[in-house]
């Protein structure tokens, strides 16, 4: 594995474990077991590292998308689908919502942070809305549901799961999940 790598890897780690007062160059290397010199020179900002986690955590993000809808058949699979990667994201040994949550608290004070994580927001709404108008069109998805609008639905999701950590208990989710499962899918 590339040091550089490592290193993100090593902040995802720190964001999603311990949060983001615990990120510092000395603390990425300190796990990786490097000079916190070796930090600064592939970051030279604060900054710059969260900015290069958050993208990290979207491509994280993207190859469980792929896992997670290997199988999946028609738009409420997809849909069935995201909800499943919620609930694994909702289990205390997941840092994807941790990390996410850091990230959202670092982005207040930067914009170009707030950029990249709006960004990814708005992708991971369109992706949601093509999968939720397929999934009304085939008559699959419950349209009257209120989660059938993509927003609420991913608010939800983020939510749902940042509590989950927050009690240290993945079971609420579970049930909260089924919920909207039931909501939205016919």
């Amino acid at each position: 594995m590339e040091r550089r790598e490592e290193i993100l890897k090593a902040a995802y780690e720190i964001l999603g474990q311990d949060g983001l007062e615990a990120l510092h160059a000395r603390s990425v290397a300190a796990r990786v077991g490097v000079n916190h010199a070796l930090v600064h020179y592939y970051y030279r900002r604060r900054d710059d590292l969260l900015l290069a986690v958050a993208d990290y955590l979207k491509a994280r993000f993207e190859a469980d998308v792929a896992h997670f809808q290997k199988d999946a058949a028609d738009a409420s699979d997809r849909v069935e689908a995201n909800l499943i990667q919620c609930e694994a994201y909702c289990k205390p040994t997941s840092r994807l919502y941790r990390a996410w949550a850091s990230l959202f608290v670092a982005a207040q004070t930067s914009r170009t942070l707030r950029k990249s994580l709006l960004d990814f927001w708005s992708s991971w709404v369109g992706r949601i809305e093509t999968e939720i108008d397929a999934g009304s069109k085939e008559k699959s998805l419950n349209a009257g549901s209120p989660f059938a609008d993509p927003r609420l639905l991913l608010a939800t999701l983020l939510g749902v799961g940042l509590i989950a950590h927050l009690a240290g208990e993945s079971g609420d989710a579970s049930r909260h999940l089924d919920s909207i499962e039931g909501s939205l899918l016919v």
